[in-house]
């Protein structure tokens, strides 16, 4: 939930307007926005959050991703940290959590002085300067997404106020819900809560609109890729069927001159066609599964920059692989009604003859 501006002060009167909504299960405001980092003549644009370390746990899984080890610029173990504990002040110097890949990239260790500088500063006779606050490395995380890993840097939430000039307020307040994909009939019904403008509200969809159009892109190049995979397999199986009615006229010369019927035929190269298709459907079926359960048990690299993620995670969706096997056998169907067709029309006669 946001406000249009930055002036969000009644945000405790927000958070107890929603409290009694049953699918919100953990509220907890917080300040956001660009900024610079600076170490030894490094500089480096980020994002700070500030955070209030008890609520903003319930909310997010920030404290599930830090890392309780941090040597040689690798995460040794996460999910064990305090966050409360790592964005402690000490020594009147606050502390700031920042992400592995932007550990890395600044040559920052725990305990480090980093400074952090906004463009909102205050207002003087040249305008609104530059604010510059000194921050304490407190703790290092890794969530596996590089956006976050490379430019996400938390901090507490009465020091992002400082930073940011808010005077007591906040940009905005983060709700955690039990239904995550019905996040718009809920912020809907939020909006009437409060009594809509100027609140407004922002979803996990939207904040990450690029990565999920990526993926859209991506998941339908992959269908059609797959779909003329299948379409090149059903025309192999037609031109086994045609080649299996060139071969065998002779033979089915012989039945229909015995009285076989023109369905009996039919059902003979179709009944082939289903034995073919349903066999190559099961290899198919037992090769990728099989494939997917040895790359679900190894963590592939990939280039994080590129696709937002440093692993290659695999998950079987089993309605995705019924239809995917429904429609392989379909067409592998209509791929034997033609040479089926061609072979219960040939005339017994000119098989006879002409084998």
């Amino acid at each position: 939930i946001q406000k249009y501006g930055t002036d969000f002060t009644e945000y405790p009167d927000v958070i107890e307007s929603l409290a009694s909504q049953p699918d919100v299960v953990a509220m907890a405001p917080f300040a956001f926005s660009e900024a610079m980092i600076g170490r030894a003549g490094k500089g480096q644009g980020v994002l700070v959050k500030g955070v209030e370390p008890e609520l903003g746990t319930k909310v997010t899984s920030v404290a599930q991703h830090i890392c309780t080890g941090f040597r040689d610029d690798s995460c040794l173990e996460r999910g064990l940290g305090n966050l409360t504990e790592q964005l402690l002040s000490i020594d009147g110097i606050s502390k700031a959590v920042v992400g592995i890949e932007l550990a890395r990239a600044m040559d920052l260790e725990i305990g480090d002085l980093i400074k952090v500088t906004t463009p909102v500063g205050i207002a003087g006779a040249r305008g609104n300067a530059p604010k510059s606050m000194r921050f304490r490395v407190g703790g290092v995380f890794y969530s596996g997404m590089h956006e976050f890993d490379a430019r996400l840097l938390y901090v507490t939430l009465p020091a992002a106020q400082r930073l940011f000039g808010l005077a007591g307020a906040v940009h905005g307040v983060e709700l955690k819900v039990t239904k995550p994909d019905e996040v718009t009939a809920l912020s809907k019904r939020a909006l009437e809560v409060l009594g809509g403008f100027p609140y407004r509200t922002s979803d996990w969809r939207q904040l990450n609109h690029g990565i999920f159009s990526a993926l859209a892109v991506q998941k339908v190049v992959t269908f059609l890729v797959l779909t003329f995979i299948v379409v090149v397999a059903a025309f192999n199986i037609a031109s086994v069927l045609f080649m299996g009615v060139v071969e065998r006229a002779q033979e089915v010369g012989i039945l229909r001159a015995m009285g076989a019927s023109t369905v009996q035929i039919m059902k003979i190269f179709v009944f082939e066609g289903w034995l073919v298709g349903g066999l190559g459907t099961l290899i198919g079926l037992v090769f990728g599964l099989s494939a997917a359960w040895f790359l679900e048990r190894m963590e592939l690299s990939i280039a994080a920059d590129v696709y937002m993620i440093d692993t290659m995670r695999v998950v079987v969706k089993w309605e995705e692989l019924c239809v995917v096997v429904i429609a392989a056998l379909i067409i592998s169907h209509l791929a034997t009604i033609f040479p089926a067709l061609r072979a219960s029309r040939q005339s017994p006669v000119e098989a006879l003859r002409d084998g």
